[in-house]
């Protein structure tokens, strides 16, 4: 209860009602004129049930714990991870599947019963997406029924009956089925405006233990449902939308209350580094045209002990909806390994912001092949490649995501497509920090010619301006980073997801007059 606007809150949640009791409920509000984040979370062994109040904007966390005597068997720590990395995934992406990969297997989908209601569906994985008004409907609506096979052994041990409903008074009814057993096990979601809601937890359907996952969300306005296996990694998933929201797509939008969901379950459920797999099984469905355009192409020395480079791609893909996504791929020629990771919401439509273009939704790939050195290496910039070239990954440094054409002085680190300028020259699309150091201040860029991509892993060119006017430029390559580096042991600066980093140290180590060279380096406060 909040005194200053009266505002009352409430929360009510089951408790010992399972084998292994395991859930968390949580509810991302505005109360009284902060946010807050209201959950509350019950464990198996020993049992107990937490009441948690935190404000992610003070970082204040206040728990109370109530325990007792019952005793439960403990849950596999696997099934732990399953379960936050589901949450995580569905707050962060709408879907699970590493990286938002799961938004490949929308497909809209009429209401009530699947259509061609049959066994051959039950091993299907796309991801139904439904149009129903989450007002109240003047009769019970049937949203959504069909039937999975968990384990795909066409055995009635491991298939489930699914069946969503819309009551009169508006609230959604999960039904979880076990056709072997004839367990049944029942969700009841009321929309509300306003506030994100979750409720993840492991449930028991006859011989089956499921991971339930369920998502009301506000932007765009939707319940996301997803089930889990981790024992078969085994997925279901559901999104219902606002058909009031009129065709708009099923991808998220940028939501702060989602963000502080999604940062307390990350907090509270001891995520492991592990993610659900999407189950590859696919039935043949509707032609989903995926048109691509590639926006840049670049080799990456490896550092660290391990030899060779990789080549890294950027490629802008316009999905059936229209919206676009970036995929950043990495091929490592020695070990024929080739890896991919995928830019979606909500980073997708800061990073364009960012970059002064519209949201994924508006954007074109006309627009974005227009300015495609500068996307592409600004991308570039968002992951991080292992040492030996096995893998990539997006990171969130070490340049903040929010300094990506945004630094507010000359002194700042800018991204790629950053401009201290008006004018449009061909370099500046790739202009990598800006530094004033008096009398003069220097401008770094990530680029120097199309024939030294091929030569060079490194390529950087500096160019020296006093009062304003240019005063000298010169390239500088690995040939010459690396000696100059390796005095003070700071050759890890050459790794390919540190080449902002390496710019801003060569800046503050040009010579001021005369012709461009490098000072001894003896290093940044903040740089390791």
């Amino acid at each position: 209860y909040c005194p200053e606007t009266t505002q009352f809150f409430r929360l009510r949640v089951p408790t010992q009602d399972e084998v292994q009791p395991i859930r968390l409920c949580l509810e991302s509000v505005k109360f009284g004129d902060q946010e807050f984040v209201f959950a509350v979370k019950e464990m198996s062994f020993p049992h107990s049930v937490q009441i948690i109040a935190s404000c992610p904007a003070t970082a204040e966390t206040h728990r109370v714990t109530l325990k007792d005597d019952a005793v439960f068997k403990a849950v596999e720590r696997p099934l732990v991870d399953s379960m936050a990395s589901c949450t995580t995934e569905v707050l962060r992406h709408g879907v699970v599947g590493p990286n938002g990969s799961g938004i490949e297997r929308y497909q809209e989908m009429d209401l009530g019963l699947e259509s061609g209601y049959a066994p051959g569906l039950r091993i299907a994985s796309y991801v139904p997406v439904l149009r129903v008004p989450f007002g109240p409907p003047a009769a019970p609506v049937e949203v959504y029924t069909c039937e999975r096979d968990v384990d795909q052994e066409s055995s009635l041990d491991t298939i489930v009956r699914l069946a969503l409903t819309k009551s009169p008074g508006g609230a959604f009814r999960l039904q979880l089925q076990h056709l072997g057993e004839s367990d049944t096990r029942v969700f009841a979601v009321q929309p509300a405006t306003g506030r994100v809601g979750v409720y993840s937890g492991l449930v028991h359907v006859g011989t089956l233990k499921l991971v339930v996952c369920i998502v009301q969300d506000e932007n765009p306005a939707s319940l996301r449902i997803a089930l889990a296996h981790p024992g078969t990694q085994w997925t279901f998933q559901l999104v219902v939308l606002d058909a009031a929201g009129g065709s708009r797509a099923p991808l998220l939008q940028a939501s702060t209350q989602r963000g502080n969901a999604a940062a307390f379950v990350g907090d509270n459920l001891a995520l492991a580094s592990t993610s659900l797999k999407l189950s590859s099984t696919m039935l043949p469905t509707r032609p989903q045209e995926v048109v691509t355009r590639l926006l840049a192409r670049t080799s990456r020395r490896l550092f660290g002990g391990h030899a060779g480079s990789v080549v890294l791609s950027v490629a802008a893909e316009q999905l059936p909806e229209k919206s676009v996504r970036l995929r950043i791929r990495l091929y490592n020629p020695g070990s024929r390994v080739e890896k991919s990771t995928l830019l979606v919401q909500p980073l997708l439509d800061k990073f364009l912001a960012s970059l002064g273009m519209p949201n994924a939704h508006k954007v074109s790939l006309a627009e974005l092949e227009a300015a495609k050195h500068r996307v592409g290496s600004a991308a570039l910039r968002l992951v991080r490649i292992h040492p030996d070239g096995s893998d990539l990954e997006m990171q969130n440094g070490p340049i903040p995501l929010e300094l990506l054409g945004r630094a507010s002085s000359r002194s700042e680190l800018l991204a790629v497509g950053g401009r201290t300028t008006p004018q449009e020259d061909a370099d500046r699309d790739h202009l990598l920090v800006t530094v004033e150091c008096p009398p003069a201040s220097f401008e770094v860029f990530g680029y120097t010619c199309s024939d030294d991509i091929l030569r060079y892993s490194t390529n950087l060119r500096v160019r020296r301006f006093v009062a304003g006017q240019e005063d000298g430029c010169r390239d500088f390559h690995e040939t010459e980073l690396q000696p100059w580096l390796q005095d003070t042991g700071a050759e890890h600066l050459l790794g390919a997801s540190r080449e902002s980093e390496l710019a801003a140290v060569v800046a503050h180590h040009c010579t001021t007059s005369g012709p461009i060279d490098l000072q001894r380096f003896q290093g940044l406060p903040g740089h390791r």
